[in-house]
């Protein structure tokens, strides 16, 4: 049997073999796999490392005992918990337009709107006298309730003065709707006549008497004789109540 001192005298003995033979041996701790190998003395409870590659087994009265450098990989773990909000990226680049979308189905017809009057009322004159070219109405029309926009026209004429100014005025129920002036000429090789037009002009009222709205025309020819009116037309259109 094996005291202390003999073991670790033999011990001893083989560092001193290894040292007297001049080698010096690198270890290959842990080996390939990984794995540590160690002998554990039963009666000293000493623990040594070994190279398996050059001292293959423990000695005679040591316990062979082998562990791993690296673990076996533990369960995973539950999830953490949930990171703080990071901060607002900066804004990307504006993207490419896309293409355009197919056309959507047609819609379906929507109600019918309100019905809207509209009436027309005139009044035409062949020839209206401008005696001694006073201010002279020279039509007259009539309308029933409701808005119209009022519209003129005819032809100055004079025959006898070398020139005439003209004056027109559309009058409704008195008030002064619109007015133009032209000239006329005879002889010289000027016309003795010239158009007159009185454009679009809103008149009326929704609760007038009926009866009650009159447009006029008048004309006045600077106090000169032979003065007339032809053609004329005095046109209303009713836009609504």
């Amino acid at each position: 049997m094996f005291t202390r001192k003999r073991v670790q005298a033999v011990i001893g003995l083989g560092i001193g073999v290894a040292i007297a033979g001049g080698s010096v041996a690198y270890a290959s701790v842990p080996d390939q796999g990984g794995t540590i190998h160690g002998c554990y003395s039963t009666i000293t409870g000493q623990l040594r490392i070994i190279d398996t590659a050059a001292t293959p087994n423990c000695l005679i009265l040591e316990k062979a005992l082998p562990w791993a450098q690296l673990g076996p990989q533990g369960p995973q773990g539950g999830p953490g918990a949930k990171g703080d909000t990071g901060p607002v990226g900066p804004q990307g680049d504006k993207g490419d337009v896309g293409p355009a979308g197919p056309q959507g189905d047609k819609g379906d017809t929507g109600p019918a709107g309100p019905a809207h009057v509209t009436n027309i009322l005139q009044v035409s004159v062949d020839r209206a006298d401008v005696p001694n070219g006073n201010d002279t109405t020279v039509a007259t029309l009539s309308l029933p309730q409701g808005h119209y926009v009022i519209t003129a026209d005819a032809t100055a004429h004079n025959q006898s003065n070398d020139v005439n100014i003209w004056d027109c005025r559309l009058f409704g129920n008195g008030n002064l709707l619109d007015g133009t002036t032209t000239s006329t000429q005879n002889g010289g090789g000027k016309p003795d006549f010239n158009a007159i037009s009185l454009d679009g002009q809103v008149f009326g009222s929704s609760t007038a008497p009926v009866g009650q709205q009159t447009v006029a025309l008048n004309c006045s020819a600077d106090q000169q004789g032979d003065s007339d009116v032809d053609g004329i037309h005095l046109i209303a259109t009713r836009i609504g109540n």
